[in-house]
């Protein structure tokens, strides 16, 4: 199996569009259709179903992925291990981040850590809104930076990095504004007509 069809059919299991696939690969979609057919014929049967409104994987595309999903994982990684070998790093952390906030955070420590830890390559990576632990729990990140509360059985919280007031942003003529602090029970005086 060629490494293009390989990324190829990975990429497009998880776009399930063949013109999103195309731009992340940076090929035509003609080209993408090629190598999805190419490897289609290498199998012997459709991997993928397509109308003219969906794509979507056949059973046999499904357990094709599921298959090679984790030699593709380890390859990528064998290779990022190598480059930062030839680079002199011999440590790779990979952290998520969830916000653009958390996202400096890292970025700071990113280059404390550079000057202090040569042989430290950090990998950075936004967390997907739509899964945020996925990738922590597929173990793609050593460390996840997080808002609080997290409440997932299966993960484990460390110290609070930052911690940061509430501040409430309420109009000028507000009854409120003229206050240096508010409570919850103030919030619950108001008439809601105000609110």
């Amino acid at each position: 199996m060629e490494r293009d069809e390989l990324e190829c059919l990975l990429l497009l299991a998880e776009e399930l569009h063949f013109g999103r696939t195309a731009d992340k690969m940076r090929l035509s979609r003609a080209r993408v259709s090629q190598l999805v057919q190419r490897l289609e014929r290498r199998v012997g049967a459709p991997l993928f179903t397509r109308t003219s409104r969906r794509v979507a994987l056949t059973a046999l595309g499904l357990q094709l992925r599921a298959d090679l999903a984790p030699h593709h994982r380890a390859i990528e990684d064998a290779l990022t291990r190598a480059a930062a070998a030839a680079r002199g790093i011999d440590t790779v952390l990979h952290v998520g981040f969830a916000n653009p906030l958390t996202g400096e955070i890292v970025m700071k420590a990113t280059e404390a850590l550079r000057t202090s830890h040569p042989g430290l390559a950090v990998e950075i990576c936004e967390v997907p809104l739509t899964d945020p632990y996925g990738m922590l729990r597929k173990g793609d990140f050593d460390v996840q930076l997080q808002e609080f509360p997290v409440r997932e059985d299966d993960l484990a919280g460390g110290p609070a990095l930052l911690t940061e007031e509430r501040n409430l942003v309420i109009g000028s003529a507000h009854p409120l504004a003229a206050r240096h602090s508010v409570s919850l029970e103030d919030l619950a005086d108001i008439p809601s007509s105000l609110s």
